[in-house]
Protein backbone atom coordinates (compact mmCIF):
# COMPACT_ATOMS: atom_id res chain seq x y z
CA UNK A 1 0.00 0.00 0.00
CA UNK A 2 1.41 3.22 -0.91
CA UNK A 3 1.11 6.50 0.41
CA UNK A 4 -0.35 8.99 -1.29
CA UNK A 5 0.77 12.30 -0.63
CA UNK A 6 -2.23 14.47 1.52
CA UNK A 7 -3.73 17.36 -1.21
CA UNK A 8 -2.64 20.85 -1.74
CA UNK A 9 -5.12 23.62 0.62
CA UNK A 10 -7.07 25.42 -1.36
CA UNK A 11 -5.72 28.68 -2.53
CA UNK A 12 -7.38 31.93 -0.38
CA UNK A 13 -7.56 35.21 -1.95
CA UNK A 14 -6.32 37.44 0.34
CA UNK A 15 -6.00 41.01 -0.81
CA UNK A 16 -4.08 44.08 1.37
CA UNK A 17 -5.81 47.56 0.93
CA UNK A 18 -2.42 48.49 -1.10
CA UNK A 19 0.97 49.71 -0.17
CA UNK A 20 0.50 53.36 -1.39
CA UNK A 21 -3.03 53.29 1.32
CA UNK A 22 -1.29 52.20 4.13
CA UNK A 23 2.17 54.84 3.76
CA UNK A 24 -0.15 57.52 2.42
CA UNK A 25 -2.26 56.74 6.06
CA UNK A 26 0.95 56.26 8.34
CA UNK A 27 2.93 59.47 6.82
CA UNK A 28 -0.70 61.39 7.42
CA UNK A 29 -0.36 59.83 10.96
CA UNK A 30 3.22 61.30 10.91
CA UNK A 31 2.49 64.22 10.25
CA UNK A 32 -0.02 64.89 12.22
CA UNK A 33 2.18 63.90 15.04
CA UNK A 34 4.72 66.19 14.58
CA UNK A 35 2.16 68.79 14.08
CA UNK A 36 1.02 68.62 17.30
CA UNK A 37 4.24 68.14 18.75
CA UNK A 38 5.49 71.56 17.05
CA UNK A 39 2.54 73.37 18.32
CA UNK A 40 3.10 72.42 21.91
CA UNK A 41 6.32 72.83 22.11
CA UNK A 42 6.13 76.33 20.34
CA UNK A 43 3.14 77.34 23.26
CA UNK A 44 5.21 76.72 25.56
CA UNK A 45 7.71 79.58 24.30
CA UNK A 46 4.81 81.57 25.55
CA UNK A 47 4.55 81.12 29.41
CA UNK A 48 3.78 78.42 31.64
CA UNK A 49 0.20 78.94 30.77
CA UNK A 50 -0.29 78.86 27.35
CA UNK A 51 2.11 76.18 27.79
CA UNK A 52 0.32 73.89 29.76
CA UNK A 53 -3.03 74.43 27.47
CA UNK A 54 -0.79 73.84 25.09
CA UNK A 55 0.11 70.60 26.61
CA UNK A 56 -3.21 69.52 27.80
CA UNK A 57 -4.68 70.18 24.24
CA UNK A 58 -2.15 67.96 22.06
CA UNK A 59 -2.82 65.17 24.86
CA UNK A 60 -5.95 64.77 23.49
CA UNK A 61 -4.96 65.00 20.04
CA UNK A 62 -2.36 62.54 19.99
CA UNK A 63 -4.58 60.33 22.13
CA UNK A 64 -7.26 60.80 19.17
CA UNK A 65 -3.98 60.23 16.77
CA UNK A 66 -3.49 57.24 18.20
CA UNK A 67 -6.89 56.00 18.11
CA UNK A 68 -6.85 56.98 13.90
CA UNK A 69 -3.64 54.88 13.70
CA UNK A 70 -4.87 51.98 15.48
CA UNK A 71 -7.97 51.88 12.98
CA UNK A 72 -10.84 52.80 15.35
CA UNK A 73 -12.26 55.43 12.71
CA UNK A 74 -12.51 53.18 10.16
CA UNK A 75 -16.15 51.97 9.48
CA UNK A 76 -15.85 48.17 8.61
CA UNK A 77 -17.21 45.49 10.39
CA UNK A 78 -14.70 43.29 12.09
CA UNK A 79 -14.53 40.91 15.40
CA UNK A 80 -12.56 43.87 17.37
CA UNK A 81 -15.42 46.91 16.00
CA UNK A 82 -16.70 48.80 18.75
CA UNK A 83 -19.60 49.74 16.68
CA UNK A 84 -22.70 47.91 18.17
CA UNK A 85 -24.30 44.82 15.83
CA UNK A 86 -28.24 44.46 15.46
CA UNK A 87 -29.47 41.44 16.36
CA UNK A 88 -31.46 40.08 14.31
Amino acid sequence: MINAPPRKPPQIAVHDDGGLHRLERKLQILCLTAMTVFGSVWLLTYGYVPGMVGLVVAKHVLVAILAMGLGLDEDFDSPFSLKRKRMT
